[in-house]
């Protein structure tokens, strides 16, 4: 099902499931880069939602129950958005 869906046709991603874990691997490519060249957040967001919903519903047969939470950790980049990088 996961590996079949549309939106996953461009990343390419492969997937193991166990008892409360899912691990996501997606290799990285060029054109996943935004202009200061490196991995767009769009990844990293797509692969941590996926394997949290997976590992979550690997333990829960019923659903309307929050089951998990997240955080993230965001920080400044140290690449200056100048126009060489496209940046205007």
């Amino acid at each position: 099902m996961y590996l079949a869906a549309p939106c996953n046709q461009y990343s390419r991603p492969k997937i193991d499931i166990a008892d409360g874990t899912a691990e996501i691997r997606i290799a990285v490519r060029p054109d996943f880069f935004h202009a200061a060249r490196a991995v767009h957040g769009s990844v990293y967001f797509k692969t941590l939602d996926d394997a949290t919903f997976f590992a979550a519903s690997s333990l829960v047969d019923d659903r309307g129950k929050p089951v998990a939470r997240g955080t993230g950790t965001f920080m400044t980049s140290t690449t200056r958005l100048t126009e060489d990088i496209g940046y205007l």
